[in-house]
């Protein structure tokens, strides 16, 4: 069984183990790092933060060996006057000559800055060991924090934003990095993107103000431009699913394209509900012919968990929700108390019992 939780402190363990995956902004191979991350994200689920400033950190857990195996991440609102959002906007400038009656068409790049918050997700890694599993893992992942936003609707922003990964050289550089941005700093891309994580200045005051055109630069460069990594075509699938949409800006440091939604209009969090717990049994004889998947939440705290979701089958009777035992006992649930669900087809490991 696979339990989705909110960040512990036991957990540091296993997360830097699983940081030798993908060693990212969000998942630093630093154990000094991985510690400040997980006491921010702790204090972020008990209110501690303040909202603006929030960073709410989720954990997959194989309850097999209790061992965790995968993160995802919901920064509550990035791009304030304090610490602006920096992106390339995607535009086209067309040009006519009369002289040659024909129409130019030029992509340009515009180096921009947003102060208006925007709710962002992102670090989302799973474990080489348990990517293909049948039961999509990464996908749960992935909803958990859409159930998240619509459970606690008000700590999030009204936009939703995700920066995808774009293709990267064999050694893991940037070929857009290497013809943009090193020829404005001087920085090599992990000498950049180490640097960004304390201070973005340097972007807004060494990048160029005005419009660069994308037909000066190499092919091998314009291609990689709002270019998709081939291991993240599924994240944007799922997104796309979901209500997110290509937003024409990219990242200033990979040229990795942008995508968002308006937070009510994502489907997860327009449909997520909340109901009481029934004092009914889910079982196999008492369930309709196909009975409802998606991921349950508890959302009252047990023994310093703030935070716990599972995937699972249920219904809906009568304005309260039915649950097996085997999900009431994993959330440690009892009947009338409220839980956060959202529905989707999902494939899970056991079928409810008689």
């Amino acid at each position: 069984m696979f339990i989705l939780r909110n960040v512990c402190p036991e957990d540091l363990g296993d997360l830097y183990e699983l940081s030798k995956e993908l060693n990212t902004i969000n998942l630093p191979h630093d154990q000094q790092a991985l510690t400040k991350i997980v006491d921010f994200a702790v204090r972020s689920f008990s209110g501690e933060i303040d909202p603006l400033e929030a960073r709410y950190f989720f954990v997959l857990e194989d309850t097999s060996n209790q061992k965790v195996i995968g993160t995802s991440m919901i920064i509550a609102a990035h791009g304030t006057p304090a610490d602006p959002h920096n992106y390339l906007r995607v535009d086209v400038d067309e040009r006519y000559s009369s002289q040659f009656k024909r129409v130019f068409r030029h992509d340009t790049l515009t180096l921009r800055q947003s102060y208006t918050p925007h709710t962002e997700i992102g670090a989302l890694v799973l474990s080489p060991n348990y990517r293909g599993h049948p039961f999509r893992l990464g996908k749960l992942l992935s909803y958990v924090r859409f159930l998240y936003m619509g459970v606690f609707r008000s700590r999030f922003q009204s936009v939703v934003e995700a920066e995808l990964l774009p293709p990267f050289l064999p050694n893991g550089c940037s070929e857009f990095w290497r013809w943009y941005g090193h020829k404005f700093t001087d920085l090599s891309y992990k000498e950049a993107d180490k640097i960004s994580l304390k201070n973005q200045e340097f972007i807004r005051e060494l990048f160029p103000r005005t419009p660069v055109y994308v037909s000066l630069m190499p092919k091998s460069v314009q291609d990689v431009i709002g270019a998709i990594n081939p291991n993240t075509q599924g994240v944007a699938r799922m997104l796309r699913s979901i209500g997110f949409a290509y937003n024409n800006r990219i990242d200033p440091f990979d040229g990795g394209p942008h995508f968002s939604a308006n937070l009510v209009e994502i489907t997860l969090v327009r449909d997520t509900f909340h109901l009481e717990v029934s004092d009914e049994i889910l079982s196999k004889s008492s369930m309709n012919i196909q009975p409802e998947t998606g991921l349950i939440a508890r959302l009252s705290p047990r023994k310093g968990s703030l935070f716990k979701a599972v995937p699972a089958y249920f219904e809906r009777r009568d304005g309260r929700v039915v649950l097996t035992p085997e999900t009431r006992e994993l959330l440690e649930l009892s009947p009338g108390e409220t839980i956060g669900a959202t529905s989707f087809p999902i494939q899970l490991d056991h079928k409810p019992k008689e």
